[in-house]
């Protein structure tokens, strides 16, 4: 998987030690759902701002009308204050809350 874009990217690592990359926050998530056999041990988003990796139970996910990759609108923050005034400034239409992955991404092992 090429990450088109760091501040959007996001990564789950499985007890087999494979990584599964992501090019859009709404692509993970889809796929987080769909794969219910799989040990997921660890999950890793990157800061919108900061573009550094935090860890999935610590982000704060927020829809917003910034256009991503795949189209989803999310993104991820550390900072919840920071989430919440971003947030305000770009709040998600219907249109991008309605889009999102269309599965052609998911599940794409790192090389």
């Amino acid at each position: 998987m090429v990450v088109s874009d760091e501040r959007f990217a996001s990564e789950i690592i499985n007890d087999a030690r494979e990584v599964f990359k992501f090019d859009d926050l709404g692509c993970l998530l889809k796929f987080k759902t769909s794969r219910h056999e799989m040990n997921i041990t660890a999950t890793f988003l990157k800061d919108y701002e900061t573009k550094q990796w935090i860890p999935y139970e610590r982000a704060v996910i927020i829809e917003t009308d910034v256009e991503t990759p795949m189209g989803s609108g999310k993104v991820a923050f550390a900072d919840s204050m920071k989430a919440r005034e971003f947030q305000k400034q770009h709040p998600a239409s219907n249109a991008l809350s309605e889009a999102g992955c269309g599965g052609g991404c998911c599940g794409k092992k790192k090389n």
